[in-house]
């Protein structure tokens, strides 16, 4: 998810367990880049190992670059995508690719 659904962090993990998968949401685990405290690299770095290392690979709400570097790994590794729309929070919904938003200057 970008910074634009950090607020929903603890909700997307919810629903992730509700579907009986289990979640590794990088921003639980470091919260929005440990808020300053270690370089800004060695957290994009420590998600791009996690992203690796995934099963499948949830993608929640508009597409940020941070979002689409872990679109591409998880397509270079084959690692199943998956979609979902959280314009309607609390509801969210599973979307195809081709219904995916992108933030302003992404693509």
């Amino acid at each position: 998810m970008n910074s634009k659904y950090f607020k929903y962090r603890e909700w997307i993990s919810k629903f992730v367990f509700d579907q009986g998968a289990i979640p590794i949401n990088s921003l639980m685990v470091y919260g929005y880049y440990l808020y300053g405290m270690v370089n800004r690299d060695l957290i994009i770095e420590a998600y791009r190992t996690v992203v690796g290392k995934c099963d499948e690979v949830w993608v929640f709400g508009d597409i940020s670059d941070g979002v689409k570097e872990a679109m591409i790994i998880s397509k270079k590794r084959n690692i199943k995508l998956r979609y979902f729309d959280m314009s309607r929070y609390p509801q969210i919904f599973e979307i195809n690719e081709d219904q995916i938003v992108w933030d302003e200057g992404v693509k």
